[in-house]
């Protein structure tokens, strides 16, 4: 793990704010990044530093992380039909596992994805997969906005 320490180092001392919109975008689009991480790091940098100022990393982590999350959200609703496919292959679902899915989103998708946010790995997948299973837009966007 100490060679991922050094990577996240790099690019914060090397790309500053850049950094912090890359991982927290792509991240929050659906990729396995380390946002998360970088903004920590980032947030450290900050308090120790003049390189970065906190209010800088806080605006930029805050709008990276709005905008990946409606990014994987259209990904998953163009692609839906393709992510699904690679899904049920993947962890071996079946017909019954996306319908329950559906019909979780369906009743309970703004809370769903509210408090996915705050789950390690989930907040990762919830944009995409609020896309892919049919979530309305606009509950998707107002609980993006109250995270």
């Amino acid at each position: 793990m100490h060679w991922f320490y050094h990577i996240v180092q790099y690019a914060l001392a090397n790309y500053g704010y850049w950094a912090v919109l890359a991982g927290l975008l792509c991240e929050n689009a659906g990729l396995p990044v380390p946002g998360e991480t970088t903004l920590m790091f980032a947030s450290f940098v900050a308090h120790k530093g003049p390189e970065l100022k906190l209010v800088w990393v806080i605006a930029v982590g805050i709008g990276a992380a709005i905008r990946g999350d409606n990014i994987g959200f259209f990904v998953g609703r163009r692609m839906g039909r393709h992510l699904i496919r690679w899904i049920r292959k993947i962890f071996h679902l079946d017909e019954d596992d996306i319908g329950a899915a559906k019909d979780m989103i369906r009743r309970h998708g703004a809370a769903t994805i509210f408090w996915a946010r705050f789950i390690f790995g989930l907040r990762t997948v919830a944009g995409p997969m609020a896309g892919v299973l049919g979530m309305e837009r606009k509950k998707f966007v107002l609980f993006n906005a109250l995270e």
